[in-house]
């Protein structure tokens, strides 16, 4: 067998792997991924080509970001997730909208579930960090962050649904613009037209236009990672021709959710290791729309990124039976959509206002983009034995009832405050899929956890874990810029060790 020493085995090349390799010694450590060496030009092409065809945006997406290597087949997840996550240079970093919002305080504070274990304070000079290294921009106004670089247009949509909404800010988005923080990583420069999962200008934030160049080797399977008592001596891999072993002193796990416990299941893991909890946990977002119309022209396309504006009513904790569940509500900057249009356009208001009745309806129709938490609760766990990736969630029907009970409440509040309710859309009933997968290998303060507080897996003594896995709880807000904040704060623990 071929054999490979370096200091530090790094399995993953999103944002928390590189984030983590970018604060280590250059030539002390390789990045292992097991996803092939595609070009983003090349996942254009076949996003448009699918789109082409007449595919919808997430099955055209789903196609542009799929391996073509056997060891990386991918079947749906379970009954109700319909996530998925790519596997091509970048891995799952690749996948997202470039939302990057910090975790709201009531997050940090909950002792429901699995609490975190940081505090927003301890916190917030790693989300400083990851603003900046993400290229950031939002709302001035904020407030949350002072790395942002400012959107066009934020000024008009704070107040643009008033009085019926209170004022609000546009929410950050990693997305390039200032185009010379991204001149020598290649980022292109946001146009505030494009499909941000799948960006044309290659302007929102992904791991091959925020990092240098790095030590790299795709199409690389992990196997299993070698113990010596509660020791990583080593790391097997397949590269599609041969099994290699590479030698270290210690690993970093930076795979999603869903493989990082893959990963450390096929290990023959030290006694000390918490893995009962394991692959427990598993917890992503589920989504709702409420289409809306309000009587005031809305200034769609005045803004010079894809970012849209936090709806401050609708965003907040829920109480449930099982728990208090957090939304995040975001109303859209860019057109309704027909559904919303057709419903506007209802047939007493045309027959009575004529062209008048059109045009005002036309203009104030907005969508409502909700997304829900799926709680720690209810126990979502990643098949650890199945040769392909399996996540058991039948608790996940407990939700149901609670998510309709919430888009009752939200489209109350609406109709308190002026706002003309024309529908709900509620996708939350077939199932769930932001891609975040947080959880399986939770760092809480709970006796669930599995984690150290300086980034080690817990009873080792060199493996360490980063990356969504390790999120107790994100709440109403996607993971990424709290994962790579993690990944700041692991990077600098490593470099000075």
């Amino acid at each position: 067998m071929q054999t490979l020493r370096y200091q530090t085995v790094i399995i993953g090349s999103g944002f928390a792997g590189r984030t983590v390799a970018s604060h280590l010694q250059e030539g002390s450590f390789i990045i292992l991924e097991r996803g092939e060496d595609r070009d983003h030009s090349e996942t254009i092409k076949r996003y448009q080509a699918a789109k082409d065809r007449g595919m919808r945006d997430f099955d055209a997406e789903a196609l542009a970001f799929r391996s073509d290597r056997p060891w990386n087949r991918f079947d749906r997840l379970s009954e109700f997730c319909y996530s998925q996550f790519a596997m091509v240079r970048g891995g799952a970093s690749n996948w997202w909208g470039g939302k990057s919002s910090r975790f709201s305080p009531e997050i940090f504070r909950s002792q429901e579930g699995l609490p975190w274990p940081l505090t927003l304070d301890e916190m917030e000079p790693f989300y400083r960090l990851a603003e900046r290294r993400l290229n950031i921009a939002g709302d001035p106004l904020l407030g949350q962050s002072r790395e942002a670089a400012p959107i066009e247009g934020a000024a008009v949509w704070r107040t643009a649904f008033a009085p019926h909404l209170q004022p609000s800010h546009l929410y950050a988005v990693a997305v390039s613009k200032n185009n010379s923080l991204g001149t020598l990583t290649g980022q292109g420069a946001c146009q505030g037209r494009g499909h941000c999962a799948v960006c044309k200008e290659d302007a929102k934030a992904r791991p091959d236009n925020r990092f240098m160049p790095m030590n790299i080797l795709h199409d690389a399977y992990v196997l299993e990672i070698e113990f010596d008592g509660d020791s990583a001596t080593g790391v097997i891999f397949f590269d599609g021709k041969q099994t290699i072993r590479v030698e270290c002193e210690r690993v970093l796990i930076a795979a999603n959710g869903v493989e990082t416990p893959r990963l450390l299941a096929r290990s023959e893991l030290p006694s000390g290791v918490n893995v009962g909890a394991l692959g427990h946990f598993c917890q992503d977002h589920a989504h709702l729309e409420i289409d809306c119309w309000i009587p005031k022209a809305l200034p769609q396309g005045a803004i010079g990124a894809l970012s849209h504006v936090q709806v401050q009513e609708l965003s907040r904790m829920y109480a449930t039976p099982l728990g208090e569940v957090e939304t995040s509500a975001l109303a859209l900057t860019h057109g309704p959509g027909h559904r919303a249009l057709a419903q506007a356009l209802q047939p007493h208001w045309v027959k009575r206002g004529g062209a008048a009745a059109i045009r005002q309806g036309l203009a104030g129709t907005f969508k409502i983009f909700v997304e829900l938490e799926t709680l720690a609760q209810v126990d979502a766990r990643v098949d650890l034995e199945s040769e392909i990736a399996v996540i058991h969630d039948k608790g996940y029907s407990q939700l149901i009832p609670h998510f309709d009970r919430i888009t009752d409440d939200m489209c109350a509040t609406l109709a308190r405050q002026g706002v003309t309710v024309l529908g709900t859309h509620r996708f939350f009933r077939s199932g769930y899929g932001g891609h975040h997968f947080v959880g399986t290998t939770n760092w809480s303060r709970s006796p669930h956890n599995m984690m150290e507080d300086d980034g080690r897996l817990g009873g080792t003594s060199n493996v360490y874990v980063a990356g969504s896995s390790v999120i107790p709880r994100s709440g109403g807000v996607a993971p990424t810029l709290t994962l790579v904040a993690l990944a700041e704060r692991l990077g600098q623990h490593l470099a000075a060790a």
